[in-house]
């Protein structure tokens, strides 16, 4: 009965350590975020202007991919899109402007450092973690294009579509991955 016991506060301070953890892994990207700050401020008026700038550059990169990806899906579906390397849309109709915070880096970042703390050999954390961007840029390159599509045909959507739909469906998706990834561990 006592060994039971033993395990049983051993798996919870094992639970509790996964959380703090996780608590770390949130407010780390939260300091990440305050110094590198928001795009909306001029980058001379940053904590550290030289970060700043490369890392509007990493999204402004990231960006041109997601949007010349979400345009060829529309392209590939017979729509006729306009993009200004900001802003998609589809042919005389609004589009969908893909600011820094729609571009999965919270995300990308909140999987890999969940794959870093996991139980996993340096190898399989590498790949996951590329794994899990590629899976993210891939998703969003859809989510964009569906976002597209429905300014156009179904506009009632966009808000629940935009907030919960696609964040919920990408998030499940790197789950499930997550999921694969520790059972074949």
């Amino acid at each position: 009965m006592e060994n039971n016991s033993k395990t049983y506060t051993n798996n919870q301070k094992d639970v509790a350590k996964f959380f703090a953890k996780l608590l770390i892994i949130w407010v780390s990207w939260k300091v990440i975020l305050f110094v590198l700050g928001v795009e909306s401020q001029p980058l001379n008026e940053r904590f550290f202007p030289w970060v700043s700038t490369e890392w509007e550059y990493l999204n402004n990169e990231v960006r041109w991919i997601v949007l010349d990806g979400a345009e060829v899906v529309l392209n590939r579906f017979g729509y006729t899109t306009e993009n200004s390397g900001y802003l998609l849309n589809i042919k005389d109709n609004q589009g969908i402007a893909l600011g820094n915070y729609c571009l999965g880096f919270q995300l990308m970042y909140y999987f890999i450092m969940l794959v870093i703390i996991s139980p996993f050999g340096s190898i399989k954390k590498i790949i996951a973690s590329v794994s899990g961007i590629a899976i993210t840029i891939f998703l969003n390159i859809f989510r964009i294009a569906a976002l597209c599509w429905l300014v156009v045909y179904k506009p009632s959507l966009m808000a629940i579509s935009h907030d919960y739909i696609f964040n919920v469906a990408v998030l499940g998706v790197l789950m499930v991955f997550y999921f694969f990834l520790v059972r074949n561990k």
